[in-house]
């Protein structure tokens, strides 16, 4: 099947066409449907190919270079027998007949004659001329390169510089967020380990204790303060809980959520490892919407016209369950959705 076969479009289908089949085949596919990890596994594969098939049909060279495969090879003109041939098809011709028998065997004792007229008269032929000798202390001569040599650049290329600063700066990002998330599962570790507090212990800082009751004189409870909710800034913590077998693992994620007259706006930037694919492995958009009954469905819009939805549901309250799906990819979102577990920052900002 072609590429067009798969998508269910003709091969005149404009770049439209190609994107609308590209989602409605992406939604049946999509994973986060299915329940069976062995129906997850084969929609994923699944979907790997229909990434690939949308990344070759969705950009015009590509398109173009795969039409000129479909395209049947030129076939060779067969030879007309009723045309007379000339030159070596002639020879061919009567070599192939039943004069090619005659042709062999003249051929062959006209060899013999002159073989025999050769041997029987000696004296007709020259001595052989000696080999030249070369004398003992001659040495060859050594070759002479004539590749011009290589001179050192005098002065540094300007945008070599920059990639050097932007790598360092890459890098340097890399360093603090993987020291963050060390940071992160340390605490993870600790509170896992930790045993179950006493009752004064889970008064958070700077809270009085509880107040006598002046009438009883039995001790009063302080009113429970409300719980931060989904509100505040999340990061990505690599555990042993996180799945193996994803995709695209992430490397680096970020989600800051704030609640403002009774609508939840946030922002979310990712960074996945992407090593088989020549796409972009950034991913960063924003959302806002209005909280509902658990998980939170939102829709997002992201740089280049992309757009889609996120699902935020609250584990516990330090933990954070955040899924996005892209309806629309745009001219620079290469992936298509994503899910992790995130976890809320000691320190708000």
């Amino acid at each position: 099947m072609t590429y067009y076969e798969e998508l269910g479009v003709p091969t005149t289908a404009s770049q439209e066409e190609i994107r609308e089949a590209y989602k409605q085949l992406a939604r049946l596919l999509h994973p986060d449907k299915l329940q069976d990890p062995q129906q997850r596994k084969v929609a994923e594969c699944q979907m790997r190919r229909l990434n690939a098939v949308y990344e070759t049909l969705s950009h015009l060279e590509q398109r173009r270079t795969y039409d000129l495969t479909l395209q049947p090879a030129a076939q060779v003109e067969p030879i007309d027998e009723g045309e007379e041939p000339t030159g070596w098809r002639w020879v061919l011709r009567k070599l192939r007949g039943p004069d090619g028998a005659w042709i062999g065997a003249g051929v062959i004792v006209a060899s013999l004659m002159i073989y025999a007229v050769i041997d029987t008269s000696g004296h007709g032929i020259l001595p052989a001329t000696p080999t030249p000798v070369l004398a003992q202390n001659t040495k060859p001569k050594p070759q002479v390169k004539n590749e011009p040599e290589r001179r050192k650049p005098d002065t540094p290329d300007p945008l070599l510089a920059q990639l050097r600063h932007r790598v360092e700066e890459l890098t340097t990002e890399r360093d603090a967020a993987l020291q963050r998330n060390a940071q992160l599962e340390g605490r993870i570790r600790d509170l896992s380990r930790k045993p179950e507090p006493a009752v004064s212990a889970l008064l958070p800082a700077g809270r009085p204790p509880p107040a006598p009751d002046p009438a009883s004189g039995h001790t009063l409870p302080n009113p429970p303060q409300e719980s931060p909710g989904i509100t505040g800034t999340w990061y990505f913590a690599k555990t042993r809980s996180n799945s193996a077998s994803d995709l695209y693992p992430p490397e680096f994620i970020e989600t800051i959520i704030h609640e403002e007259n009774g609508a939840i706006t946030g922002r979310y930037r990712a960074r996945y490892l992407v090593s088989d694919r020549a796409i972009s492995p950034e991913v960063s958009f924003q959302f806002r919407g209005k909280p509902g009954a658990p998980p939170t469905r939102i829709p997002w819009t992201g740089a280049g016209g992309a757009k889609g939805e996120v699902n935020l549901r609250l584990l516990t309250s330090n933990s954070l369950e955040v899924a996005w799906v892209a309806h629309d990819l745009g001219n620079a979102l290469g992936l298509a959705y994503g899910t992790a577990v995130l976890i809320r920052a000691s320190e708000p900002r």
